[in-house]
């Protein structure tokens, strides 16, 4: 309460529309529901039946407000501050304090606000939304609060109880409740609040309150009441239909006394009297309808009753496509829909461009009978192009006459659309965005959208949102097309859901008859065109679309089809994030994407001096560069360029570096890309991303060169991207998945769907392959053949299993205590995934990121409990604990050449020991990237951490039996791999402590099975582990395809001999080489190439040696200080700095370290 016993706003209750308006959670609405006291399995049901965020939260806050009669906004806000919404709940509670001491000046401000946005001429439905939402906020500040300080509360209850006798007579049970409740209410405040919760009052239907406040009050409707009238005489009823389906926050909870939806029919000449016409009306009225009435004039007016806005596109179609209004059309009769209100009629235009008047719809009906179209038909529709921003074509006004054209029946379209050889042209393209931390990365984003062309096609799309701040990928799927060869396309928010309709266009262009615009059947739709309900649903919503849009006469049917695009691009746009999901996902899909795109971002001024450096991540960090701490920053972003191979490395030159910089001037930003190309083409080519990378980086100031990323793009489309011819039904049937419900539809499912499009078995592999190549889909089964599902909506998909690994510190380890272990149980995973769990499960599994184990394999803490008869999985990822990321000189590691993807996960270990030890455990840890593996018979514990390129593996008890099988395990891992892998067994000396290097792979160490160091074989430290492993490798040695040899191949001798002459020219150096070298010169034509030959020759087989290794250890130090130590003192440094950069990039691990 307020001071003065006066009630605060923020104890009062809110409305659904302001939840809606203020309150944005996102995926967090669970939680807030949670917090509010709701039932879980109230909260279960709004999941499952609601598909969209938005929709989920508005549905729980109806749920709220129904249930809880004694709701406030304080309510609200403390559950916004318990869920970290800190921001939403400091702006909700401003807001409403602000309410609260609202003063005179303010209030009149805001009046004139009102007033002057309302006024505004409205170009679209986004204009229209404002109206609607300024009308509302006049409605609940300027009138709704003077007429609660005036109102009579017992004359208003008096008045609204013959109102309920009037409307609700025969329904004794309504009149009880509801009178019985207003007798309890004696304040104002509790009235309006009855009548609003009721639906009887909202800002649309204020006439009611007006009646029932009296003629005391009048005057302060007036204001109002005039702009509320012409807001209604300028809107059609396909924008109020759009607006309130669109805006759910403008939604009230229901309506009475909504102006009147009349239906106006003008008697038939075939029937004798009035009455008789309206007797043979009644059989086929809709049972919504209210009452009929005769007109003076001889007309009838059907009053329909009305429902709440967010049903109002439900009325719309009662009217304009039920069975009885198609009765009428085909037997003469005109109908005219009017909004009228109490006191008289307000007419509605149709569409923008019908003024509603009747003698204009009088002679536009006289004018379409006196052509010779037949009423069944419609020349190609013309709305279509427009939201692209393609040059608009102007439909010249004229009569819509009959001529031969194709496609003009629903018939003709299912044919053409299960005929395989009905082909149209696509262009295929995933364009990622990723870059290294604060790279300006998510800025680019946000500027290549801005030249996105903001319009969609209404209601088969929606605008796409934007988020500033995601995890894993936030994306955005469009269209482009061009309306000629080498034109600009024009990129539209226009989205994917909607390309069928574009396909049909395409299709149009190839089609024989080129001067004929097809026909669009204007006649009801078949009851049903495919057995399949999904496909059923999906033809006519797209059918009833390509319908519902303007006609084109037969004078500008040449030019217009000049116009109609050749094909389409369906373009995906990633903004890729650290996500464990994303980054394992995309290491999957390696050669699939292979119609992707990647942008790279490295800022100049704070990423070019710490290339070299490993990430800083928190030992609590739980991101997707948790597993590459042992890499430096810029092996971590080039890597990335493989999820654009394919399988067949034909792609070239498909990833750009950009290097962002602001207050750097032109000239110094090309000496720092210079610079940065230096770092760049060495690590690239060690990679084997070289030829995936263009070879120029872009240096480009974001904020204000924005633009070239556009005609970055442009050029992509035009010059890159090759049209691919697909079936006209592959384009149904993907744009079909946009309205499915579900994320993932069954192999067996799909197959039934694609053969009622006439698609066989081997046409359904070429659409998975061919939509996931570009992230549109995500077919598993390409990775793994068991994976029976087909992710179709990839982003939520990914959305869910990052929610799920985030829940580790909630409830859900209070709950489930085993998964603090990385123990999930399966009724954690049916609380999480709902019915589909088994396919997210299955998923996790195939992407080696989860196993199923049975309790039998669990040695839990004493505490920790199982059930016994419960089934568990596997999942390092849900563990809780800190990483263990400190290296152990004591244990043996296992590591991955450069251009090795990452393919050793602790899962796969996991999977692999548990099935081949004689008597093994797991005994799970809080770790994430650590397992522990027993085994019983040999009393052996192994532990195994992941320190990404290297994995440590220690025996507690050096067994050779026990080594044999990590080393076997290892060998199969390597197998099911489809990339080639190349890994080696290593053991680091004794002589350079690893704790000192950045990464494990710069330290110095021997590979196994041979050790030529005296000091390593000598220390007791290291004689039993080395004797159980040397033993079990030379039993079990690694196949030469899985080798990492690090050898060095002869045409890159010749490269390093030629920049060893560059750097050291003179002749008289040639002795001191041979000399570091320990070789005899014996050619004068190349010396220096000659003596890098033989070095290489008499090395290759000795023992532990590691020809790349030893050859950077031999550059840098020893002959760029031989080499300096003969320059003059100015020279020394810039040739010890050249000798230095020379080693790096022959190893670009090696670290040389004092």
């Amino acid at each position: 309460m307020e001071e003065g016993g006066r009630m605060s706003p923020l104890d009062g209750r809110p409305t659904l529309d302001e939840l809606a308006r203020y309150i944005t959670v996102g995926v967090k609405w669970n939680l807030l529901g949670v917090q509010l006291k709701l039932d879980d399995r109230l909260l279960d049901v709004i999941d499952h039946d609601k598909h969209s965020t938005e929709d989920k939260l508005c549905a729980m806050f109806q749920a709220w407000l129904h249930e809880k009669p004694e709701a406030t906004r304080r309510d609200v806000i403390e559950a916004l501050k318990i869920i970290k919404d800190l921001d939403i709940a400091e702006k909700y509670e401003k807001t409403w304090k602000e309410k609260s001491v609202d003063p005179p000046k303010n209030i009149e401000k805001s009046l004139e606000r009102c007033r002057s946005q309302i006024e505004k001429p409205a170009e679209n439905e986004q204009d229209w939304t404002k109206k609607f939402y300024y009308l509302k906020e006049m409605f609940d500040r300027h009138v709704l609060p003077p007429i609660m300080e005036l109102i009579r509360v017992d004359d208003a209850k008096r008045r609204f109880r013959k109102t309920l006798h009037n409307n609700f007579g025969c329904n004794e049970e309504f009149l009880k409740v509801h009178r019985s409740d207003l007798d309890k209410i004696e304040k104002v405040e509790d009235f309006v609040r009855f009548l609003i919760d009721l639906n009887f009052l909202s800002y649309l239907n204020f006439q009611h309150l007006k009646e029932l406040a009296g003629d005391d009050c009048a005057a302060y409707f007036s204001d109002y009441e005039k702009i509320y009238c012409n807001v209604f005489s300028e809107v059609s009823l396909p924008h109020i239909a759009s607006v309130f389906r669109n805006n759910p926050g403008l939604v009230p909870g229901g309506i009475f006394g909504f102006p009147t939806l009349k239906f106006e029919l003008k008697q038939p000449k075939s029937y004798p009297s009035l009455q008789d016409w309206i007797t043979s009306l009644h059989p086929r009225l809709p049972s919504h309808i209210a009452n009929i009435q005769a007109g003076d004039d001889g007309s009838v007016t059907i009053t329909y009753t009305m429902y709440p806005p967010h049903n109002f596109s439900f009325v719309l179609s009662i009217l304009e496509e039920s069975d009885f209004v198609k009765f009428l059309v085909s037997n003469e009769v005109t109908p005219h829909l009017k909004l009228c209100k109490n006191e008289g009629a307000l007419n509605l235009p149709l569409t923008d461009h019908d003024d509603g008047d009747d003698s204009n719809i009088k002679n536009s009906t006289q004018d379409s009978k006196d052509t010779k179209s037949p009423p069944d038909s419609a020349p190609l529709p013309n709305q279509i192009l427009c939201p692209l921003g393609i040059q608009q074509f102007d439909c010249p006004v004229g009569p819509v006459v009959q001529h031969e054209g194709k496609m003009s029946t629903t018939k003709d379209l299912i044919a053409k659309l299960k005929n395989p050889n009905n082909k149209i042209k696509v262009q295929p393209a995933l364009l990622s965005f990723n870059g290294l931390p604060k790279s300006g990365k998510t800025t680019a984003v946000t500027r290549f959208l801005d030249y996105v062309v903001e319009s969609s096609l209404d209601p088969i799309s929606k605008k796409i949102n934007r988020p500033e701040e995601h995890v894993g990928i936030a994306a955005y799927d469009l269209i482009a097309v061009s309306s000629a060869h080498g034109n600009d396309y024009k990129v539209t928010e226009a989205a994917q859901e909607s390309s069928f309709a574009f396909g049909v266009l395409s299709l149009f262009q190839s089609m024989e008859a080129k001067e004929r615009v097809p026909l669009i059947d204007t006649s009801p739709i078949p009851v049903k065109s495919f057995d399949n309900f999904e496909l059923d649903d999906h033809f006519r919503y797209m059918y009833s679309f390509l319908q519902s849009q303007n006609s084109i006469p037969k004078s500008a049917e040449h030019s217009f089809l000049q116009f109609v695009p050749e094909g389409i691009a369906l373009v995906n746009i990633w903004d890729l994030a650290s996500s464990n999901t994303v980054h394992h996902l995309l290491s999957a899909l390696e050669g699939y994407l292979f119609n992707s795109y990647l942008w790279l971002f490295v800022d100049l001024e704070n990423d070019l001096g710490r290339l070299d450096e490993n990430f800083e991540i928190p030992k609590t960090g739980r991101d997707g560069a948790i597993f590459l701490k042992q890499r430096p920053r810029l092996h971590y972003l080039l890597r990335s360029c493989w999820s654009t191979r394919d399988n067949h490395k034909q792609r070239k030159r498909v990833c750009t570096m950009f290097a962002n910089h602001k207050k750097t001037g032109p000239g110094e930003a090309r000496d720092k890309v210079s610079m940065l190309k230096e770092k760049v083409q060495p690590i690239a080519n060690h990679i084997g991303v070289s030829e995936l990378l263009e070879d120029r980086i872009e240096g480009i100031n974001l904020e204000q060169d924005h633009k070239r990323l556009h005609d970055k793009f442009q050029l992509i489309l035009k010059d890159e991207i090759p049209f691919d011819e697909i079936p006209l039904s592959w384009l149904f049937l993907r744009s079909l998945f946009y309205r499915f419900k579900k994320m993932f539809v069954s192999k067996d499912e799909l197959m039934e769907m694609a053969k009622e499009c006439g698609m066989d078995e081997c046409s359904v592999d070429d659409f998975c392959k061919f939509f996931t190549s570009f992230g549109s889909i995500i077919d598993l089964s390409l990775v793994d053949p068991d994976y029976q599902h087909v992710i179709v909506k990839p982003v939520t998909f990914l959305e869910s299993l990052d929610k799920f690994f985030a829940q580790q510190n909630g409830a859900a380890c209070q709950d489930y205590p085993t998964m603090e272990y990385g123990i999930v149980p399966e009724k954690a995973c049916r609380k999480s995934f709902k019915d589909d769990w088994p396919i997210f499960m299955d998923a996790l599994v195939c992407l080696n990121l989860a196993t199923p184990v049975t309790t039998r394999f669990l040695e839990m803490p004493p505490n920790v409990l199982l059930d016994r008869k419960g089934n568990y999985y596997y999942i390092p990822l849900c563990c809780t604990g800190p990483l263990i990321d400190e290296p152990d000189p004591f244990s043996v590691h296992l590591l991955t050449n450069i251009n090795t993807p990452h393919f050793f996960k602790q899962v796969s270990f996991a999977k692999q020991l548990l099935d081949t030890l004689p008597e093994p455990v797991l005994v799970p840890c809080k770790s994430m990237n650590q397992t522990i593996i027993k085994n019983l018979s040999t009393d052996t514990i192994i532990t195994i951490s992941s320190h990404v390129p290297a994995i440590k593996l220690k025996v507690d008890k050096p067994n050779e039996e026990v080594c044999a099988f990590i080393i076997q395990a290892t060998e199969k891992i390597a197998k099911e791999s489809r990339i080639p892998v190349k890994y080696k067994f290593v053991q680091f000396c004794s002589k350079s402590p690893v704790t000192k290097v950045e990464s494990l792979p710069s330290a110095s160490y021997h590979r196994l099975p041979k050790i030529m160091c005296k000091k390593c074989r000598k220390d007791p430290r290291f004689d039993k582990l080395l004797k159980a492993w040397t033993e079990a490798l030379l039993a079990n040695e690694i196949p030469d395809k899985f080798k990492a040899t690090g050898e060095v191949k002869i045409d890159e001798l010749s490269e390093i001999a030629e920049r060893i002459r560059t750097i050291s020219p003179a002749t008289d150096n040639i002795s001191d080489i041979a000399q570091v070298f320990g070789v005899e010169i014996s050619t004068e034509e190349d010396p220096i190439g000659d003596i890098l030959m033989k070095w290489n020759v008499e090395k290759k087989n000795a023992g532990d040696f590691e020809p790349r290794r030893a050859l950077a250890q031999l550059i840098y130090p020893t002959l760029g200080e031989v080499m300096a130590g003969k320059a003059p003192d100015e020279k020394k440094a810039g040739i010890r700095q050249k000798y230095e950069t020379l080693a790096k990039e022959i190893d670009v691990y090696y670290q040389f370290v004092p």
